[in-house]
């Protein structure tokens, strides 16, 4: 990181730039930016950038987590897929309608961009309904590697399609995940549908 180069050529001290800081809680006013030197406020400026990264990384494995029990949670739940994907889906909207209101209120959107916005949704409720059959069908283990294969098969469409180059790490990484598949389901492999 360009920032973390700059400060260390500078030599600055974090004990004091914590302490410094520690006092002033918000940088972006004016009157708080005279009580720290240039570099301190560079440093600080970057403890604050690298705390954020950190803060947004522990909130995408938290997400990760509670995505990856979505499956057991189906098989779980006792009733009809596709009624599980429903009421997902609603309690969700609900929930995301809230934020929006909260936080900065509904857009006004053209008739046009609503059919728009109609395709990803269809696209999205075919492939719920797909998986969320597919859990019964193969189990929930399987049934999420398999939804989440799709990003090996948007690559090769870049592939096809567009002409984009694929790196050595992607490579080694389709050929990973798909030798990975089968000694994960290497007992149940020949019962499947």
């Amino acid at each position: 990181w360009n920032g973390v180069a700059i400060a260390s050529r500078v030599g600055l001290d974090d004990a004091e730039i914590a302490f410094k800081t520690a006092e002033i809680n918000d940088l972006d006013k004016p009157e708080n930016r005279d009580l720290l030197s240039p570099s301190c406020r560079v440093r600080a400026i970057i403890n604050k950038a690298v705390r954020a990264r950190e803060a947004a990384i522990a909130q995408l494995l938290v997400g990760a987590a509670i995505i990856g029990t979505n499956g057991l949670m189906v098989r779980l739940a006792g009733m009809p897929p596709t009624a599980v994907a429903f009421w997902r889906m609603l309690l969700a909207g609900l929930m995301l309608g809230a934020l929006v209101l909260a936080r900065h209120g509904w857009q006004p959107l053209s008739r046009r961009a609503w059919w728009w916005c109609a395709v990803p949704a269809l696209a999205f409720a075919i492939d719920l309904w797909l998986w969320h059959r597919s859990i019964l069908l193969v189990g929930p283990g399987l049934a999420t590697l398999l939804a989440n294969a799709q990003v090996f098969f948007m690559a090769l469409a870049g592939v096809l399609l567009f002409r984009e180059p694929l790196g050595l790490r992607f490579a080694c990484g389709v050929l990973l995940a798909f030798f990975g598949l089968r000694p994960m389901h290497a007992r149940s492999w020949p019962s499947l549908p």
